[in-house]
């Protein structure tokens, strides 16, 4: 395990000089000599990568029943060095702050210079309190959970308690967190209880930042409503036309049904008519049937006589004969 420690050591040193390089970059405008040399100076500290042999005690104190040592692995100046590192942690408001644009957004600059508020990575972390809460206490929690729980344990490991234990102070800071005080895990040490009063972190605007916070949320609302209400009136439009074009394609499903209905009534027509005519013309050829029976009937009774030819008798209607019977 030494040298798994020595280049995790390594490690450590590398992304410290890119991390020192990176602040020095970021100073490059603004050069604050005072300000440069604290930043340098916390984010510095780290284990140094020096290869030696394993520190078994902690501080060399006498082993009794009210204190504990610390871990075989890990000596007590490497493990307050890991501990300094945590100040790094000032850099994620900033990261946080330069993220936002909220020194890039003109409003947010003009009307906080009316209302003298700085914007400052409080004001960032209460305006992501209040956009985004879920994400932002989600991540917040678990971060400070970790966090100090993992503090707490190297805090508390000279204790005679239980709580030096990563898993017991897993267990410690959620409780503390949400004030319910079991009661059985406490913390031991002057260190471990600023630890616990540490971790309640109260996130609340002030009536300006408040102010400011209300009116850009007020705008935002206000445009969100006028597109939303665009939205609303081009849906309604389009369902209207929607409308109209069903209406147009019913009264054509209506047409159509009417042209089959008027065709059905012309077949019906032309039927009746057929049937009309097929008994007409049986009744004219009954009617032929009976002219002929009479004509024949006539014959044979007028005998021998002819009857005059129609154009014989047409002249001697002319001549004003007629003949006596």
């Amino acid at each position: 395990w030494a040298i798994h420690l020595f280049l995790v050591k390594c490690m450590i040193s590398i992304s410290t000089f890119l991390l020192l390089s990176l602040i020095v970059a970021f100073h490059a405008k603004e050069v604050q000599a005072a300000q440069i040399v604290l930043e340098l100076a916390v984010c510095g500290l780290h284990p140094a990568p020096v290869w030696g042999p394993p520190c078994a005690q902690g501080s060399g104190s006498p082993k009794t029943a009210v204190t504990q040592s610390w871990p075989s692995f890990l000596g007590q100046a490497e493990a307050l060095l890991s501990l300094a590192m945590l100040l790094r942690l000032y850099l994620v408001p900033r990261a946080l702050l330069l993220r936002s644009g909220v020194l890039l957004n003109a409003s947010y600059r003009s009307i906080g210079a009316l209302n003298q508020v700085r914007f400052r990575h409080w004001f960032v972390a209460k305006l992501y309190m209040n956009t985004h809460p879920g994400r932002l206490l989600l991540c917040l929690t678990l971060g400070l959970w970790l966090t100090t729980a993992w503090v707490l344990s190297v805090a508390e490991r000279q204790t005679v308690n239980a709580t030096g234990h990563l898993s017991d102070t897993l267990w410690l800071i959620p409780i503390t967190f949400l004030t319910i005080g079991y009661g059985d895990v406490v913390p031991g040490t002057i260190w471990g209880k600023i630890v616990c009063l540490c971790t309640g972190v109260m996130l609340e605007f002030n009536k300006a930042e408040k102010h400011v916070h209300n009116f850009m949320m007020d705008i935002q609302y206000a445009k969100e409503m006028k597109e939303s209400a665009a939205r609303v009136l081009q849906e309604s439009w389009m369902f209207r036309q929607v409308r109209l074009k069903h209406r147009k394609l019913r009264e054509k499903v209506n047409s159509m049904v009417d042209i089959s209905k008027m065709h059905m009534i012309l077949c019906d027509l032309k039927l009746g008519l057929s049937t009309s005519h097929q008994a007409l013309e049986k009744q004219i050829d009954a009617l032929a049937g009976r002219l002929d029976t009479l004509t024949e009937l006539l014959s044979a009774a007028l005998g021998p006589r002819q009857l005059p030819e129609p154009s014989q008798e047409a002249t001697q209607e002319e001549l004003g004969y007629f003949p006596q019977d």
